[in-house]
């Protein structure tokens, strides 16, 4: 039972077919319904009553009703396939009957209605008993005055019993006299039923309007139960569905504030990366100045003190007149090295011996020599130059290896 129940709830789920929907449309109890689809057959009854059940569902789901009842039938034990024949067919109908007297027995207003027909049907047969026992008492009645009028003869006295002198003729009238008489006594008796037949007449009539009265109550009352019912499956169907928009709309309104939190968010990471980002621009800008202006300094230094030199020793030592020599002349080099990223690098000064070292980020590092510098650095792209006080700026590729040499 199990896989049919799980069959016809998959189907009704698909469709978007509630429980209450089913349960007004096959008039099958909610606990019923619930039992099938889970499969549990201690709440339900028997086989007969289940299988029509199932059908029932079935047919209202509007699916496949011989693949339905083949999953029934397999799972309960039975060699019927399918509706198949005139012998399936009649099972078919049994079945079928067998769910509207079951069910007929559990909406209330079809309680009321039957209750109300076995009423009236019980007082039509008593007013009909009433009248026909009527009918009949008179009719016995009628029966023996007609039949003692018809046997009427003149009454004679022991006196006229002698005399034979009577006229025939006499007699003759006589019994015509006694005869009408009979007759008129049996047509008085005879018109007493027709007058009290009105009556009867009358207590049928309100009987029967009294009855359709009923009905008509009856079927009023129907009618405002299943307009009642209409309206309420209406609100609630409103109401599921205000819900449902309810539900939608705030779903809506808080992925939007939740996109409109994420933005914000990244808006501002964004506009402190830029702030960091400018900081460190200015920072280095600061420092490259800063170095720049202590290298002109000492520069202006040196010069002045080798001047001031010169001129000493040309006080203190007289001329002397001497062949020129040519001597090689020189320009001191003076390279700084900003590092933007890890690098690592060498150096030496005047052909002198290599130098390793790695710089970190931010990292600076003075290189002098007196006629030439000369560098091999790992990232060309990671480094920021600095040659006599001249901002060279980057010197290479990122990723890429670079030799300089100054000047």
């Amino acid at each position: 039972m199990k896989e049919t129940g799980d069959l016809l709830r998959k189907i009704r789920e698909e469709k978007g077919i509630s429980i209450e929907d089913v349960v007004l449309a096959t008039k099958i109890k909610k606990s019923t319904i619930k039992a099938i689809e889970e499969g549990d057959l201690k709440d339900l009854p028997s086989k007969t009553f289940i299988r029509g059940f199932v059908q029932s569902y079935a047919k209202y789901l509007q699916t496949d009703l011989e693949r339905v009842l083949e999953v029934f039938h397999a799972e309960m034990g039975t060699t019927v396939t399918g509706i198949r024949g005139k012998a399936n067919a009649q099972d078919t109908a049994s079945d079928e009957e067998a769910v509207k007297f079951a069910n007929s027995n559990r909406h209330p207003l079809i309680k009321f209605i039957i209750g109300i027909g076995a009423i009236i049907l019980i007082a039509l047969i008593y007013v009909v008993g009433n009248t026909i026992d009527k009918y009949q008492t008179e009719k016995q009645l009628i029966e023996p005055t007609q039949q003692e009028a018809k046997n009427i003869v003149p009454i004679q006295d022991d006196s006229e019993e002698s005399e034979e002198s009577v006229d025939e003729n006499t007699e003759s009238s006589d019994e015509e006299v006694v005869t009408e008489e009979a007759n008129e006594d049996s047509q008085k008796i005879e018109e007493k039923p027709e007058l009290e037949k009105p009556n009867d007449a009358e207590e049928l009539k309100k009987a029967a309007q009294l009855k359709a009265e009923e009905a008509k109550k009856a079927e009023e009352k129907r009618l405002a139960e299943e307009k009642k019912l209409a309206e309420e499956k209406k609100a609630a169907e409103e109401k599921a569905k205000a819900e449902a928009e309810a539900k939608a709309a705030e779903k809506k309104r808080l992925a939007e504030e939740k996109k409109l939190a994420e933005e914000k968010k990244a808006a501002e990471e964004k506009a402190k990366a830029e702030a960091e980002a400018k900081a460190a621009e200015e920072k280095r800008l600061a420092e490259e100045k800063k170095l720049a202006e202590e290298k002109k300094a000492a520069e202006e230094k040196a010069k002045a003190e080798a001047e001031a030199k010169a001129a000493e020793e040309k006080e203190d030592k007289p001329e002397v007149l001497r062949p020129k020599k040519v001597q090689a002349s020189y320009i001191p080099q003076e390279v700084i090295i900003e590092a933007l990223d890890t690098v690592k690098l060498s150096f030496r000064s005047d052909d002198g011996s290599w130098v390793d070292i790695e710089l970190k980020p931010e990292q600076i590092h003075t290189i002098k020599g007196r006629n030439t510098v000369e560098l091999k650095i790992s990232d060309g792209g990671a480094v920021n130059i600095i040659h006599n006080g001249k901002v060279n700026g980057v010197p290479g590729t990122l990723g890429s290896a670079i030799n300089l040499k100054f000047p």
